[in-house]
């Protein structure tokens, strides 16, 4: 195994990224002011889905899960035709079927803090 400035690369060649790295990957990312996707596509470093699981194992407490967010909230049913809207802290958007989730997901983190 070999290791270089916080970066382990295996003997098959996979290199496994330290916490140290995914810390500093993840400030890079705040002061980026970039969505995760964005900063994702961007840097190249990891996929979207990577940076959430660490993100999230590494910043909980920044992260609220997916329990943690719906508790309280009942599940709607929503027609091919419907729109609904959603206000939080005098922020008002209106949900178009076929909406992002992982955008809005990202958005009410924001607006939350």
């Amino acid at each position: 195994m070999e290791e270089s400035h916080n970066v382990i690369t295996t003997s098959d060649d996979v290199e496994v990224y330290s916490k140290e790295w995914w810390i500093e990957k993840i400030q890079e990312w705040k002061e980026s002011g970039l969505t995760v996707k964005e900063w994702c596509e961007q840097e190249q470093v990891c996929t979207y889905h990577q940076f959430i699981n660490k993100r999230r194992n590494l910043c909980p407490e920044e992260v609220q899960t997916k329990e943690q967010s719906v508790s309280g909230w009942s599940a709607i049913e929503i027609n091919t035709s419907a729109s609904i809207e959603v206000e939080c802290r005098d922020v008002r958007m209106t949900i178009e079927k076929g909406f992002d989730q992982e955008l809005l997901q990202e958005l009410l983190e924001v607006i939350r803090t």
